[in-house]
């Protein structure tokens, strides 16, 4: 497909914008699973994982659902560890995560609780604990 942007004064064709052409092949599965990663993308999508089954292992602990809080982590672990190969990034997620089984495998404070979930909120929302945006790791 070509895109192209235009604009009434006709300033955009006078700075020699042009239509880009965009393209893309269809794959099967065997052929698209095969293509390089781009770990920029895993790292991100890794740490939106983390931080959602951290969440979730909280609200299971508040409840006392203990074991299922650790099944959690585990599941989430195990699917990051699946694509992490040797990224060390990665590596650390599914490491941390696998620290957090024990702490969420027993009761815990409810200052405690609202601490980790707190934190994992700002997570998923690319902010620090102070609320400021947190800016993007350079690759």
């Amino acid at each position: 497909i070509l895109v192209a942007t235009s604009d009434r004064e006709g300033v955009l064709a006078a700075a020699g914008a042009a239509p880009v052409g965009i393209g893309w092949e269809f794959a099967d599965d065997r052929t698209n699973d095969g293509q390089a990663r781009d770990r920029t993308v895993d790292h991100a999508v890794a740490r939106l994982f983390a931080a959602r089954a951290r969440q979730e292992a909280v609200t299971l602990n508040r409840g006392g659902d203990f074991e299922a809080a650790v099944r959690r982590l585990r599941r989430v672990a195990a699917r990051i560890g699946s694509y992490a190969g040797d990224d060390e990034r990665l590596r650390d997620i599914v490491a941390s995560l696998r620290a957090d089984e024990q702490q969420w495998s027993r009761p815990q404070s409810p200052m405690l609780r609202k601490v980790a979930f707190a934190s994992s909120a700002y997570e998923l929302r690319s902010r620090a604990p102070s609320g400021e945006a947190r800016r993007r790791p350079s690759a």
